[in-house]
């Protein structure tokens, strides 16, 4: 699926720097006497070659996506993967201690998940979107769980046509969520 992605990201990559609102979670590998993937955020984009690493990084899910299990981003100078941790129980007790101390209602609102098995997300990204997430202001999710649009069972699915149907999807749904006035609180871009 990586191969996928990494066509898909040629086509789609902007040709000009994004600058300002765009930060990427990563965990980033941490050596030492313990070695451990820790939450860390990617903004400021030097190059395009920078920011199309930086999104190489946010997918590499080792054995789900990429055969790889980290990437090595300039940025950080570093090895980083993406946010979500699925090969690590820590990321429980993280969720839980959200939960507890009511950080969850930043890192993984209830919206973002449908409460079945795609609660598995927010567990998996809570760490990261505490690093990611600025502590004050509006916070607007765009994911797929958002609306309960999440389907598990696709997640097998590699073809180029399905990539395709998915940002068609995705597309949708952000235009419904916009009609539902999900976005308001973002100021406008000037067109």
């Amino acid at each position: 699926m990586g191969l996928l992605l990494d066509d898909l990201g040629k086509d789609l990559m902007p040709k000009i720097v994004p600058q300002g609102r765009i930060r990427m979670g990563v965990r980033r590998f941490t050596g030492g006497m313990v070695p451990a993937l820790v939450p860390d955020v990617v903004t400021n984009f030097a190059s395009v070659e920078d920011f199309s690493s930086a999104v190489a990084a946010t997918s590499c899910v080792w054995l789900v996506v990429r055969l790889e299990p980290v990437r090595w981003l300039r940025q950080k100078c570093s090895f980083c993967c993406d946010g979500c941790n699925p090969f690590s129980f820590f990321c429980f007790a993280e969720y839980f201690h959200h939960l507890r101390t009511g950080l969850a209602q930043r890192t993984a609102p209830r919206p973002t998940f449908t409460g079945g098995l795609d609660m598995i997300y927010p567990i998996w990204n809570c760490g990261v979107m505490e690093r990611t997430l600025p502590k004050r202001g509006a916070h607007i999710w765009l994911t797929p769980t958002v609306g309960g649009n999440l389907k598990l069972w696709n997640a097998l699915r590699f073809s180029g046509w399905f990539a395709g149907e998915q940002y068609r999807l995705g597309y949708d749904h952000a235009r419904g969520l916009d009609l539902q006035g999900y976005f308001s609180a973002l100021s406008r871009r000037p067109r």
